[in-house]
């Protein structure tokens, strides 16, 4: 594959092929990557896997198993809250009635 003389001024990479010349037509190999970057390329497949994405999440079993996952880790924060409360509560010293009237 060769560049154009504009192309070689721009600067622009364009990837070597392997090609074959098969009774005067030129074939191209195509790898499974070109296929897939075509493929995903197009509008109308980019909706259809999102689409796809969306009717996953919304089944019932993954709605529930999203529901868990987030009351699980709201359960483990609110622990975790508690949890530092009662030790800040507990670590902090306790004034006597003595020290306080004399503050006051």
């Amino acid at each position: 594959m060769s560049l154009s003389s504009s192309d070689q001024q721009a600067g622009v990479l364009v990837p070597v092929r392997e090609v074959e010349v098969v009774e005067g037509r030129v074939i191209a190999v195509v790898t499974p990557a070109d296929v897939v970057s075509a493929q995903l390329s197009r509008p109308t497949v980019r909706l259809a896997v999102y689409a796809a994405g969306v009717v996953h999440a919304m089944r019932p079993e993954s709605r529930d198993r999203i529901t868990a996952l987030m009351r699980r880790e709201y359960r483990s924060r609110h622990k975790a809250r508690v949890r530092a409360a009662r030790k800040a509560f507990w670590r902090t010293p306790v004034r006597s009635v003595e020290s306080r009237a004399a503050d006051a």
